[in-house]
């Protein structure tokens, strides 16, 4: 992990369960929010997390440029 600071309006990705894939309960961390935890994902460009103090947060713009697919059951 690296010790650079969040820009403003960026996100960091800390933690993901499977590279290159932004999944519910993978870490996130902004400037404003520090590390959080995603809840949801509502589309390619918006996000919902919960920080360590259980407060929970959209967050929209993001610009991933990403495409949102069905998790599929086995």
């Amino acid at each position: 992990m690296t010790n650079q600071p969040v820009q403003p309006g960026h996100i960091r990705l800390v933690k993901l369960k499977v590279e290159g894939r932004l999944q519910v309960g993978d870490q996130v961390e902004t400037s404003r929010l520090g590390v959080c935890t995603v809840l949801s994902i509502q589309s390619a460009d918006s996000i919902i997390v919960t920080t360590s103090s259980k407060q929970c947060f959209n967050l929209s713009g993001l610009g991933f440029r990403a495409r949102v697919v069905q998790a599929t059951t086995a």
